[in-house]
């Protein structure tokens, strides 16, 4: 159980965050301190019908009371990277302690491109495995995926889209009215307003499911523009997804930070698949030199779409197996179905073409262990 819920997680960060701007500040933070400090004393040293301090001095800032249920937080529109860190400490037993985390962290890009680069580590018992380490990459036509125990995986763009925006979204998180409790506070380069998040403005229902948490202490900091640039909860509870144990209690932290990056920013697969000279990731498997909507993993499966005609692709496919050293060993063809098993020694390879409504051939092959 603990194993499928951990194939679960390797899709749950894949596009976690969606980008949430924040604009540049153009002053220095010890200009910025020295002028807050100026507005300060003005305060203290001017009675109530004295005239405004002066406007040149004066800092914007967001509202006093934030209604999330009216104010959707803001996108952004330009390159940013981000960081979330979601851990969990506890003991099992005293001096037993018990800890697990996930690290996330990259850039999710606009120009020249729409795509994203996300790495992720896993620590302590959300380890599964020895896999400790994931990559995805999104780039304008394709998905890429590195995990450990498969290698490295390509779809076709959007297969990993939306998987798991309700668990960290934190547009959909928080809820009800924020009060703003600091005015001007320099988070990730960026002039911000702090709001305190009392337990009334977490959205329980969008956390994992077997975990729970009790808020003690949470904060978001937003731009003068509206752009969410940190969120921090820090709480108790338990989390099964960190632990794979779901009645221990112990101490939860998520902590969301968002930094615009004013560069362009170029995507490429993970550096850990290799790729061929077309750009994909090479296959073992034999792939027509039309094919499209490639989908591989590593050495165990292969899928792509084709126009070859029934006869050309069945010549295609035997002569190709037969040049790998592979053997037919069995064939169904129908109307538009052709089924093929290849062994080679204790290897057994399967293929299976489906020609669709369009008259294309999708043609899965899968290595069988």
């Amino acid at each position: 159980m603990r194993k499928s819920r951990r194939n679960l997680l390797l899709f749950l960060f894949v596009f976690l965050f969606t980008l949430l701007a924040c604009s540049t500040v153009s002053n220095s933070e010890a200009e910025l301190t020295n002028k807050l400090d100026a507005i300060s004393n003005s305060l203290e040293n001017t009675s109530e019908d004295q005239d405004p301090i002066p406007s040149e001095i004066s800092q914007p800032s967001g509202p006093v009371s934030l209604d999330l249920d009216v104010d959707k937080l803001l996108i952004i529109e330009s390159n940013f990277s981000s960081d979330f860190v979601y851990t969990f400490s506890g003991e099992e037993s005293p001096g037993n302690p018990i800890t697990g985390g996930i690290h996330l962290f990259g850039k999710t890009t606009v120009d020249p491109e729409v795509g994203s680069d996300y790495e992720i580590s896993l620590e302590g018992l959300a380890i599964v495995d020895g896999a400790n380490y994931l990559h995805f990459v999104s780039t304008s036509e394709n998905d890429f995926a590195y995990l450990p125990e498969t290698g490295c995986l390509s779809f076709s763009r959007g297969e990993f889209e939306d998987q798991i925006d309700f668990f960290a979204d934190p547009d959909e998180m928080l809820q009800g009215t924020l009060q703003r409790v600091e005015k001007n506070v320099l988070i990730n380069g960026i002039m911000t307003d702090k709001y305190k998040i009392n337990d009334v403005n977490v959205d329980f229902n969008d956390m994992e499911s077997g975990d729970t948490f009790d808020l003690e202490e949470g904060s978001l900091w937003l731009s003068h523009e509206g752009f969410i640039v940190r969120l921090l909860l820090e709480g108790t509870g338990t989390s099964e997804t960190l632990t794979g144990l779901p009645d221990l209690v112990g101490d939860i932290v998520y902590d969301f930070n968002f930094t615009p990056i004013s560069e362009p920013i170029l995507l490429s697969p993970p550096k850990e698949c290799n790729l061929g000279e077309s750009g994909e990731i090479e296959s073992p498997f034999p792939m027509t030199d039309d094919a499209s909507n490639i989908n591989t993993m590593s050495d165990q499966f292969l899928s792509y779409n084709t126009s070859y005609e029934m006869n050309d692709l069945l010549d295609f496919l035997n002569s190709e197996m037969t040049t790998r050293g592979f053997t037919l060993d069995s064939e169904i063809i129908y109307e538009t179905v052709i089924t093929l098993r290849f062994t080679k020694g204790d290897e057994v390879v399967s293929i299976l073409a489906l020609k669709d409504e369009t008259g294309i051939y999708i043609v899965t092959i899968v290595k069988e262990n």
